[in-house]
Order: structure tokens, then sequence, then C-alpha cells
């Protein structure tokens, strides 16, 4: 991973800056700072690697505010730094080499789910990034990768402490822990499994995930707003429209 990474981080040379910052600063004022989610999942699938977020522990959301705002002063790049997030809290870095934004989120307390695999239970100070992880909707998503002070991608490690890179492997969608709580949590995670499927070649639902899709969808669906399953329908049926409405 860690090759991959510096890889994709030597053609983006400002985002390269930027983390390696963070990855100091962070740290310096007492947490720990975590690349999650799609751009992990895309450097495992051998995909170019997308929008980047970032997980901060061991740090309050107003300290991590501070922190970001003070980088903001030192650090070439960074437009402003913004609160942002309706369903939880974020902070958003505007950057001036491009229309994108980092998200930078705080753990998250209260997951459940544990490490589904043999010696993959977590050091005790990467804990909390776990359990924040353990709340993500499938596993391919919950990716993490610590940032490390001084070498910040060479010294970091990779934590995938539910299957997630096997998951990929095995080209399948698999919900974190038991499907129809993450259903539960936010049904548009079952359109969203079937938009993943989609957009990946030869993947599969996993037998459970599917299992509680078929049981739980006609529930659950009503319920979230036009607006945003047409963004994950119209996403499915880009890449594959028969396969989009044969699941569906």
């Amino acid at each position: 991973m860690q090759e991959a990474l510096r890889r994709a981080l030597r053609r983006r040379s400002p985002l390269r800056r930027l983390l390696r910052d963070l990855a100091q600063a962070i740290p310096g004022a007492g947490g720990a700072v975590y690349l999650v989610g799609g751009y992990l999942r895309n450097i495992v699938e051998g995909r170019e690697p997308g929008d980047v977020d970032l997980l901060v522990t061991g740090l309050s959301y107003r300290r991590t505010g501070d922190v970001l705002r003070s980088l903001s002063v030192k650090v070439p790049g960074i437009r402003k730094v913004v609160a942002a997030g309706r369903h939880f809290p974020v902070h958003r870095i505007a950057v001036d080499w491009g229309k994108e934004y980092i998200d930078i989120s705080n753990a998250r307390a209260g997951g459940h789910p544990r490490p589904q695999r043999p010696g993959a239970a977590p050091a005790d100070d990467d804990r909390e990034a776990v359990d924040d992880a353990s709340r993500r909707d499938f596993t391919i998503n919950g990716l993490l990768f610590r940032l490390a002070p001084d070498r910040f991608v060479e010294d970091g490690r990779l934590l995938d402490p539910f299957g997630g890179i096997e998951d990929v492997r095995r080209k399948r969608i698999r919900c974190v822990g038991e499907a129809a709580d993450r259903f539960r949590e936010d049904p548009l995670r079952i359109v969203r499994a079937i938009r993943l499927k989609n957009e990946r070649l030869g993947f599969v639902l996993h037998p459970a995930t599917a299992s509680a899709i078929r049981r739980l969808g006609p529930s659950l669906l009503p319920a979230v707003s036009p607006d945003r399953l047409s963004v994950e329908l119209v996403r499915s049926l880009s890449a594959n429209p028969a396969g989009t409405i044969d699941y569906l």
C-alpha cells in the first residue's frame, strides 16, 4: 500500500505537501490523522484515487478546527477552512489547486462490530479510528491509513479491520458487521450497495448483504429523500443500466 500511495501522491504534489503538514500538525496537538474511505479503496482496486477524506482522533471537533485554521495561515494552498456537515460536523478545506474539498471528520463514538479476521485487533492508539470505521457502510470503505509525523507515508500504517482488501480481491460488496444494522442506520445504503456493485465489473453482493436488502428494502427505502436516492440511482444507471434495473 505504501508504494501505491506514494505513486498516487507523487502525481499530486500540492496534496502531498498538505498531507505531510497535517501529519505533523495533528499529532503535534495530541491527535492522530488517517486517510480513510474511497481514496484508499480506489488505490487497492487499481483505480485513480478520487476525493480525499481524513479522520482525526484524539482531538475534539473545536480543537481540530483551531489546528486547521492555524495551519491555513502557514501552509500555501489552503484557501479557507469551513465547518460543514448536516448529519455530523466536519471541517472542509478548500484548496487553491482545484475545485475539490478535503473533508476532515472527527472520530464518532459508539461503533460496535469487531474486526472480522484473525490478528486484526487494533493497537491501543488506533482503537478510536477502528471504532469509527465500524460505523461505515461497506468493508471496502472501511480501510484506514495512519499518517506518520515524520515520513508520513513510509512510516504510516494500513488498517483493514473488517477485511475490505479481501472483499476487493473476491469482488464482493459486504456490509461492515450486521447488514440489517447498517441499513437501518441509513437506508440509502441499500441503493448504494447496488450502485457500488454496478460500478465494478464482476462484483456481486455478499449473500448476507443481499438478503438484508431483499428483506428490508420495501420498508426502509420509502423514508429516503428523493434527492438522495436520485444521486445513487443516476450513478448506478450510468455504470450499468440493465444491471441496476435487474437488481432493483
